[in-house]
């Protein structure tokens, strides 16, 4: 799941910049925002695996399988 989340992490990071500036964020308290970041860049990725990768590599294995045969 890592390259899931090496390619969706930047959503999240950009959105959790947009609401810390939005809400005024404390820079000394900003680092309490990696947490829930961090937990949302493992959603996103699990999400994307889910939905995107195994189905396409599931969908691939399938066609060179049939087309070897």
């Amino acid at each position: 799941m890592s390259y899931e989340i090496y390619l969706t992490h930047m959503f999240v990071v950009f959105a959790t910049v947009r609401a810390f500036r939005a809400w005024d964020g404390d820079p000394v308290h900003g680092w309490w925002w990696y947490l829930p970041a961090l937990g949302s860049c493992w959603l996103l990725g699990a999400a994307v695996e889910r939905r995107l990768s195994m189905p396409s590599e599931r969908w691939l294995r399938m066609r060179l399988s049939s087309a070897a045969s």
